[in-house]
């Protein structure tokens, strides 16, 4: 095997840093993955978790003329390695941009002590398990979700089993890569302890009041999940791969009682739904909300990570807005209907969705979408369509990112059958969805960049001389605890025109 078997009494669970635009804010927030494996690996070994973005939020290194990674110096991971003294570290690997840090992260761990066990798992690790392992000394990769694998492993590591018989396995077996099928999931969620958020340093989140998408009405915000998985199959997403094609809820008391406890143990007065698809179910979405209002939370919520506006009528947005929901993230993706059927594939009604939208617009939700240009295949007109699209629709904000291949999705796979990507591209080098550096789609990368920046401005800038009363409401608490916001909206206005796709 890998490594000798020993008893493991000590686990390091790391977030890694993380890269990003240099104009852009970097979003900090506790990550959940992390935070869920130490919860329920908690009552059988000492845990502790190092959130690299967190603990050094405000180091910055140049990556390059556009990128900049933010997070704990690799010297200093590598110290608390040396100060903890784990006999397994494990780190987490969401985005494909990650891996290279981890893999020196490991080889720097392997050099204080090469008896340290190291894993990986999230989604680029699961979606190239043998290129993961081929190209790091990384002792195991945990395929898919992570907590009975890891819990087999480490169980397995002092004694108690076998690594050859854990699902979702990938390792190395007297020189040769084995990767064990299948993986175990969690059939009834509500077996999970809550999220150790207690190990993070919390008020430390609040102080940096930056989550996904920037926008917090209280700093005292932290992330709810209800549900794992998206039973939709879009094309160019990996979470539905990663876990399993599978969506599996909590219950709504689980997910009530988690927000009181937050509320009771944190004082938080906001959260944020990170589900990948939250009202899927509309009856388990109602209970939870109706939920939020029979006990009286008084808590003010939104959802950055997408909603499926065909899953929302008047009815259920009015529930929504009751409970204290005041922003809405669309998750619509393209404005062509042939793009939507044939390479997003998601059941999307565009005039639908338009309607979504003006309920949102009359009920006083701030509504947010997401789009994706650059699909390969995509043709200018394509492209064009989902621009006029989101131009005409009256959006509070509108992201627009280039698409960017992920490993395993079938748009990535399209792209290498019609040779637009080698068989074997780097995935890791591949992390820029505002800056066009592929040409994926029918339109070259310099004149995706021209459409791309001419609308965001028209829409966002656009929102302020729409609704200058509701612009000033949206921003004026980011913009009061974060002033620095005026200048990077400066600077990226200028950066933007700056940069050429390259």
């Amino acid at each position: 095997m890998a490594v000798l078997a020993r008893k493991i009494n000590h686990i390091l669970l790391v977030f890694p840093p993380m890269l990003n635009i240099d104009y852009t804010n970097n979003a900090c927030e506790i990550p959940l993955g992390v935070a869920s494996l130490a919860a329920y690996m908690m009552d059988k070994v000492e845990i502790h978790v190092l959130d690299s973005c967190q603990e050094g939020y405000h180091h910055k290194e140049e990556i390059s003329e556009k990128m900049i990674r933010f997070g704990l110096s690799y010297q200093d991971i590598t110290r608390r390695v040396e100060e903890l003294k784990p006999e397994l570290v494990g780190f987490s690997c969401i985005f494909s941009h990650q891996f290279p840090m981890i893999r020196t992260m490991v080889d720097m761990v392997k050099k204080l002590d090469p008896q340290i066990i190291t894993v990986a798992g999230g989604s680029h690790p699961s979606m190239l398990p043998e290129r993961a392992l081929r190209t790091t000394q990384l002792d195991y990769l945990v395929i898919g979700e992570g907590e009975l694998a890891l819990l087999r492993l480490v169980d397995a590591l002092s004694g108690k089993g076998s690594v050859a018989e854990i699902p979702g396995l990938a390792f190395r077996d007297n020189g040769q890569i084995r990767i064990n099928p299948g993986t175990e999931y969690i059939k009834d969620l509500d077996q999970l302890p809550f999220p150790a958020r207690d190990l993070f340093k919390v008020e430390e989140y609040f102080k940096i009041n930056v989550p996904m998408a920037t926008l917090s009405r209280s700093p005292r915000s932290l992330n709810v999940i209800s549900s794992r998985g998206c039973p939709y199959r879009c094309g160019f997403c990996c979470s539905t791969i990663h876990w399993g094609h599978r969506y599996r809820m909590r219950s709504p008391e689980n997910v009530l009682d988690e927000l009181e406890a937050l509320k009771s143990r944190f004082l938080i007065e906001e959260f944020k739904f990170v589900d990948d698809n939250l009202t899927f179910n509309g009856r388990h979405a109602r209970a939870i909300v109706k939920g939020i209002i029979e006990r009286k939370l008084n808590l003010q919520w939104n959802t950055p990570n997408g909603i499926s506006p065909w899953t929302l009528n008047r009815e259920v947005l009015e529930l929504m807005k009751a409970a204290g929901c005041y922003e809405i993230t669309l998750a619509i993706e393209s404005g062509d209907p042939k793009v939507i059927k044939d390479l997003v594939g998601k059941p999307l009604d565009l005039e639908q969705t338009r309607e979504v939208v003006k309920m949102m617009r009359e009920l006083g939700i701030g509504s947010n979408a997401f789009f994706i240009i650059g699909f390969p295949t995509e043709t200018l007109e394509q492209v064009m369509n989902t621009i006029n699209y989101a131009l005409s629709l009256d959006l509070d904000r509108c992201y627009i990112f280039n698409y960017v291949p992920l490993p395993g999705t079938p748009l990535a796979k399209l792209a290498i059958e019609r040779g637009r990507l080698n068989a074997d591209f780097d995935f890791e080098a591949s992390s820029n969805y505002l800056v066009p550096q592929l040409c994926l789609s029918e339109v070259p990368p310099g004149e995706l960049m021209k459409i791309y920046r001419s609308a965001f401005w028209k829409i966002n800038l656009g929102f302020l001389f729409r609704h200058p009363v509701l612009f000033f409401k949206k921003y004026l608490n980011s913009l009061a605890s974060h002033p620095e916001y005026i200048l990077k909206i400066f600077r990226s206005i200028l950066r933007q025109y700056q940069h050429k796709p390259g």
